[in-house]
């Protein structure tokens, strides 16, 4: 592997998210500096062995003036990787001048462009000029909202822009009046554009972790979600990796559309199977949180983005799942015991046989101290924590 002098620089918050990435550099002997996001005093993903440098600050506010303070720092130009939507919106905002100091995820090498792609309705009509199939959609106005007739029975209710809202602020409504007390509760929040989507009742979701650069697309396998959590509409708990060539379905006019975009950074793209068909569900401009399951087979697609954008060889790097292998959330799928989705004996089978997302050997930890912490956070309510 050719020698990398450039720093790179994870920035995220206390999460397996970005302690994925660390450690995937750190496995091929990079050892990244962590730009963490966090009011507490102890984040079990800062004690990874990886890190070279922690910097600490308390909100996303405070990300754009300490990456120009540390901008003649470096003696080459630094690699940011954001580790979430509302990271990658302020990179994205402020393009135009951190780019100059750092490498950084963009379109068409501009400002803005990647925040118009993570509007909904702009994926939807990409996926219309591409045939893709994708659920119905509307865009709502919590102010003067009014039921119609026109909106499917069942749907989804999420923020307009997901770099602006939360997960957790997601809501699943059926009919009329739980559409309404949803809209309301939503308006409540705060929320003042709101997406409708149709809810798409689906056999199995499938995810493509992958990287484009500047169009040239490499999605190296293809993940089903097998056990999510929570059981409507959660993240991953267990999930099944294998081969593109091994997936039923002709991803061609994805790869394609990513390509159109022009598009350099990593990203996923989450598909729903409805007996035979796919539809697309959304794209993601950032890695994956799954993205260490890819190391089950060898595969660093950070690394292969690192290299890409220094204008380095991948020809020899793996860029291919070649077998069928799992991996698992172990915090996740525990939590499905208590939900009785899964006994307890086939859950820790799964962990055993996964490659695992927290739990990892060599890095152990940061493991501990999210043991440690959840323990004495249910102690302690939080309070030791909190700064």
């Amino acid at each position: 592997m050719n020698k990398i002098d450039n720093e790179i620089i994870v920035v995220g918050a206390d999460h397996y998210n970005a302690l994925g990435v660390i450690r995937s550099l750190g496995k091929c002997g990079i050892n990244p500096i962590f730009l963490l996001v966090s009011n507490e005093k102890i984040c079990f993903s800062s004690k990874s062995k990886y890190i070279k440098e922690c910097i600490k600050i308390e909100d996303n506010s405070l990300i754009l003036s300490t990456l120009i303070d540390l901008k003649e720092k470096y003696n080459k130009k630094p690699i940011l990787i954001p580790t979430g939507d509302p990271i990658e919106k302020i990179f994205d905002e402020n393009y135009d001048e951190l780019s100059k100091y750092y490498f950084l995820p963009n379109i068409n090498e501009k400002s803005g462009e990647i925040i118009k792609l993570m509007d909904k309705t702009n994926q939807e009509k990409l996926c219309h000029k591409h045939n893709i199939n994708i659920a119905k959609s509307f865009i709502l106005n919590t102010e003067n909202f009014k039921y119609s007739n026109k909106y499917p029975n069942k749907v989804i209710l999420k923020p307009y822009i997901s770099a602006d809202g939360k997960k957790s602020d997601i809501i699943i409504a059926s009919g009329k009046n739980e559409i309404e007390k949803a809209m309301n509760e939503l308006k409540k929040l705060g929320y003042k554009k709101i997406l409708m989507q149709e809810f798409i009742n689906y056999e199995m979701e499938y995810a493509m972790m992958g990287i484009s650069y500047k169009g040239n697309v490499i999605i190296p396998g293809i993940n089903s979600n097998d056990y999510i959590y929570p059981s409507e509409r959660g993240n991953t708990s267990f999930a099944t990796m294998f081969p593109v060539k091994d997936f039923g379905f002709d991803i061609s006019n994805i790869v394609n559309m990513i390509s159109d975009m022009n598009y350099t950074g990593l990203f996923e793209v989450e598909t729903f199977k409805v007996k035979d068909v796919l539809y697309f569900n959304e794209m993601n401009f950032r890695n994956s949180a799954n993205l260490f399951g890819y190391y089950g087979d060898k595969i660093n697609y950070i690394l292969l983005y690192v290299l890409q954008v220094l204008g380095m060889d991948i020809k020899r790097e793996k860029k291919e799942v070649t077998k069928k292998y799992h991996f698992c959330i172990e915090q996740h799928h525990l939590k499905n015991v208590k939900e009785k989705r899964i006994g307890i004996f086939k859950c820790l089978y799964h962990i055993i046989i996964s490659t695992k997302i927290i739990f990892c050997i060599s890095d152990i930890k940061p493991w501990i101290y999210k043991i440690i912490h959840g323990i004495d956070r249910k102690i302690f309510k939080g309070d030791k924590y909190e700064k």
